[in-house]
């Protein structure tokens, strides 16, 4: 099978970075991009959702995978330019917990680890919400989804914590 012109493009960023083991997909909705480095598993993910929470328009996980190897190839420029090393622009990207990964609405919502309390689920929310009103391409469904995404957070905290009792 024939690799496309971003396919080549990771490939080549990777053998740069020196990660042989990595893995990637794309579908309809959105694309991931997984490797390990030095024992840790890292996952970058991007999908049309994502990009139009940030006003920025994509129709398919195509072009979510090009925009995850374009952030790549930039990270890598600033590694070769000695700006940081890789360990360092990686310490934010390891993949979280297992139980973290497989909530999505906490992704939808901005999280990158879990949230301690109801009210800061609420308040990233709020702050979700009026970055969408700013940038005037928010619609009903996105707030929605934003809205669905938040009770579901509050839902499993709460019953994260009825566990602990």
């Amino acid at each position: 099978m024939r690799k496309s012109k971003y396919e080549k493009k990771l490939d080549s960023i990777m053998k740069n970075l020196k990660v042989s083991d990595y893995h990637y997909n794309w579908d309809r909705y959105g694309s991931w991009i997984e490797f390990h480095y030095k024992d840790n598993l890292y996952r970058l993910e991007h999908s049309i959702d994502k990009a139009r929470l940030q006003g920025i328009i994509i129709q398919y996980g195509s072009e979510a995978f090009a925009q995850i190897v374009m952030a790549l190839e930039d990270l890598n420029r600033a590694i070769n330019r000695g700006v940081y090393d890789l360990d360092t622009w990686l310490a934010g990207v390891k993949l979280p917990p297992k139980s973290l990964k497989s909530c999505r609405f906490l992704e939808i919502l901005g999280f990158t680890q879990q949230p301690s309390s109801k009210e800061e689920i609420w308040e990233q929310y709020d702050k979700r919400i009026k970055e969408l009103e700013l940038n005037e391409n928010g619609n009903h469904l996105t707030a929605k989804m934003l809205k669905e995404a938040a009770e579901k957070a509050v839902e499993n905290l709460s019953g994260s914590e009825n566990r602990k009792n």
